[in-house]
């Protein structure tokens, strides 16, 4: 990743956010198992969804990205 490239840091967090999606689903094989893990690992997993994918990164998108490329 190059240093201070905007779109390169967005798609770096875009990489972030799929590997949680990914964990989600093989999280789900704990689900038979031992469905107190499971809960607990889904939940910080959706802490992470809610802070850094909606809180972090989509707050970029909103204000910056999206503005920024918006024609006129």
């Amino acid at each position: 990743m190059e240093k201070n490239n905007p779109m390169e840091m967005l798609y770096f967090e875009h990489g972030k956010i799929k590997e949680a999606l990914v964990l989600i689903q093989k999280s789900a094989s704990l689900l038979p198992v031992n469905t107190d893990t499971y809960e607990k690992v889904i939940l910080v997993l959706i802490q992470f969804l809610r802070e850094y994918a909606d809180g972090f990164h989509h707050q970029k998108e909103e204000n910056i990205l999206f503005p920024g490329i918006r024609t006129k």
